[in-house]
Parts: C-alpha cells; sequence; structure tokens
C-alpha cells in the first residue's frame, strides 16, 4: 500500500471569505488530520468544533516548547516566543497579569466607543464607493487592524503600517521578501 503524502500547510485561499477547496476536501473526510507545516514539521489540523474543544483543552496535546526550535521568524507567526498563547501555567499567568488592565471594563468600553466611531467611519467610506463596493477593502480589512491600533495607543498616522504588517500576518505572506523585511521591521 502506497502512503499519500501529507497535505502542506498554509493552503491557499481562492479569496478571503471561503475556506480553500483543498481544506474543503479534507474536512469532508472528517475532522482530523495530519498535515506539514511550511517548515517541514509534521502536526495536526482539526476541524471539528467538538474534537478541537477536547484538543484544546487537553494538557496532553501541548508541546514541551513552543514554537520547536527549528522555526524560524518566516515560517511561524502565531505561537512564537513571547505571544501569550505560547505558554502555560505560571507564565501565561505572569502575561496576563501584564496585559490584564488594557481589557478592564472601564477600559473595554472605552475601547467599544472607539470601535463604533472607526465602524461608522470605514461604513461611511464603504457607502461614499461606486456600488457594490469592496467590502474587504473598505471595512473588512481595515477595520481589524485601526482595532489593534487603537487598543496598542498607534497613533492614528501609523495605523495604516501597521494594517499592513498585519494583513500580511492574517494572509500567509510569509515566503516573499517584502514579507520578510516587514517582519524585521516589526520586531
Amino acid at each position: 500500500m502506497c502512503e499519500q503524502p501529507l497535505p502542506t500547510l498554509p493552503m491557499w485561499r481562492v479569496d478571503h471569505i471561503e475556506p480553500s477547496p483543498e481544506m474543503l476536501a479534507l474536512r469532508a473526510n472528517g475532522p482530523i488530520h495530519r498535515v506539514r507545516f511550511p517548515s517541514g514539521h509534521e502536526g495536526w489540523w482539526v476541524t471539528g468544533y467538538d474534537e478541537a474543544k477536547a484538543v484544546l483543552s487537553d494538557a496532553a496535546f501541548r508541546p514541551a516548547g513552543m514554537p520547536p526550535a527549528a522555526f524560524t521568524p518566516d515560517s511561524v507567526i502565531l505561537g512564537s516566543p513571547g505571544w501569550l498563547v505560547s505558554h502555560e501555567g505560571g507564565e501565561h499567568a505572569r502575561l496576563r497579569t501584564i496585559v490584564a488592565p488594557a481589557f478592564s471594563n472601564r477600559r473595554v468600553k472605552l475601547l467599544a466607543q472607539q470601535i463604533e466611531a472607526i465602524a461608522g467611519h470605514l461604513f461611511e467610506t464603504l457607502a461614499a464607493q461606486p456600488q457594490p463596493a469592496d467590502l474587504r477593502r473598505h471595512l473588512s480589512f481595515p477595520l481589524p487592524g485601526m482595532v489593534i491600533s487603537a487598543l496598542m495607543g498607534v497613533l492614528y498616522e501609523d495605523h495604516a503600517f501597521f494594517a499592513g504588517l498585519s494583513d500580511e500576518v492574517m494572509t500567509h505572506q510569509h515566503e516573499s521578501g517584502p514579507r520578510s523585511a516587514s517582519r524585521l521591521a516589526w520586531e
């Protein structure tokens, strides 16, 4: 019996809304799949809600070191050393204590007002475009970056730079020269 090669991540989406055809095919064949990451390492891809909930709540599925030492800045994004999601136990609690003040009730209420103002401005910009307008370009792309910028205290004038970096992270543009250069600027 011949062993099939593992699917390799990332699986590029045709558009930003629907999963890629490869993702849809895997999901149709079950909720858990062995995959290969861009670094060459193997791992698991879990698509079922119940299965993902079970995996995420079971310490047996957590790696001893996150990320593996062989990962490079261009092969790992989320899960990099220093990211809150990369830690467990005491270190995770220590890092949460550091960021907790930014998420107090008072700060979150203020942030909600900022988000409403940002979204309102973006909806006005969207409505002013020739119809049909590009929802991603005028709303769904800029909104998360502008909200994160507001949360971090990034000046409005600098949000376009920050949004560009966010877009590279979210669209997995990790193998190109510009992505590497902006990653260096980010770090």
